[in-house]
């Protein structure tokens, strides 16, 4: 039976992608189903005194999920490569994702121009993905330009690729320099600003070497073990790591038996610890939290950013995101 967990980004859908030399996702056709429905949903309200973008939700049921729809923000993107549009796409907003990553199929049949890669990456639950490299790619979303970086191209989970997206979209990676992206999870809505306009308290990015991977990861109490969590808007769970001390630990006090979930690398095993306290930057509140099992072998390199697991949407939804190049804030109420 299908678990209840999707996760994106780190790579993690978990969905997501990590970067332990980088992390993503893949597809095979990628393109955006001709009937806008396919992929519509609860459009936000565009703001008109700055810039701007409204997010939205497929509302399509997925099998894999016993059908139900995904429970993530998606967003309208341009891709570019060398000052050149290649084409239109769906992006899944994945601020758990430490790289942005494209669909290798959609890729190929815009004529984004790519090359193999050695780079390892894997999903939150440590499966290795294939990768390759396409140069000189930026994204904008509306008025708001990303800057130009080299991105991460994945075969798709056809999950995802079902769906018409062809993009997992990590904006702290792609953040153009000097600009500021302010994330309302709640409304759907992204906007633009000057990186002096970041309010205190600030955090550092983790920030890796390779693909301008970044990690937002801050301190968290879970059942009242202090960890360190990366945020992830593309995790309906806050989810620990197995191979976490406090995710061993609360494994073994996990509800029920073991559940399937769904990553960028497939399905991976996972157990629901049900409704726990969790406190980040002040704020407390229960939500559903998981644990995650690893599957990472003795010979897998360790992550640039490591952390504990993740703080899902559920949790993003109460609090406000602003991010920098270098730099985020996460104010919760």
């Amino acid at each position: 039976m299908a678990g209840r967990v999707f996760a994106v980004g780190s790579i993690r859908i978990a969905l997501g992608i990590m970067v332990v030399s980088c992390v993503a996702c893949t597809g095979a056709s990628g393109r955006p189903p001709e009937n806008p429905s396919a992929t519509a949903t609860v459009r936000a309200s565009t703001s008109t005194s700055t810039p701007s973008v409204a997010m939205f939700k497929s509302h399509v049921p997925i099998p894999e999920k016993d059908g139900r729809s995904l429970p993530f923000w998606l967003v309208d993107v341009t891709v570019r490569q060398d000052d050149r549009a290649v084409g239109e796409a769906v992006a899944l907003v994945d601020t758990g994702a430490q790289t942005t990553v494209i669909d290798r199929a959609w890729a190929a049949a815009h004529g984004l121009r790519s090359a193999e890669t050695h780079v390892v990456a894997t999903d939150i639950a440590g499966q290795r993905i294939a990768t390759w490299v396409a140069g000189d790619v930026q994204l904008s979303l509306g008025a708001i330009d990303g800057r130009a970086s080299d991105l991460v191209l994945i075969d798709m989970p056809e999950m995802l690729r079902g769906l018409g997206i062809a993009v997992i979209w990590s904006p702290q990676s792609t953040v153009a320099p000097a600009s500021l992206l302010r994330f309302d999870f709640r409304q759907g809505r992204i906007e633009g600003g000057e990186a002096g306009e970041l309010a205190e308290p600030r955090r550092p990015s983790c920030r890796g070497r390779r693909f301008d991977s970044s990690a937002l990861v801050v301190d968290a109490t879970v059942g009242g073990h202090s960890m360190q969590l990366e945020l992830d808007s593309g995790s309906n769970d806050t989810s620990l790591l197995q191979g976490s001390a406090a995710g061993a630990a609360l494994w073994t006090q996990s509800l029920g038996g073991q559940t399937t979930s769904h990553g960028a690398a497939g399905g991976f095993a996972s157990r629901e610890l049900g409704l726990v306290p969790v406190e980040v930057e002040g704020y407390a509140m229960l939500t559903s939290v998981s644990v995650i099992g690893t599957d990472a072998g003795a010979d897998a390199p360790a992550p640039e950013c490591p952390s504990d697991g993740v703080i899902g949407l559920p949790v993003l939804e109460r609090c406000r995101l602003a991010l920098t190049q270098t730099h985020f804030s996460l104010a919760c109420e």
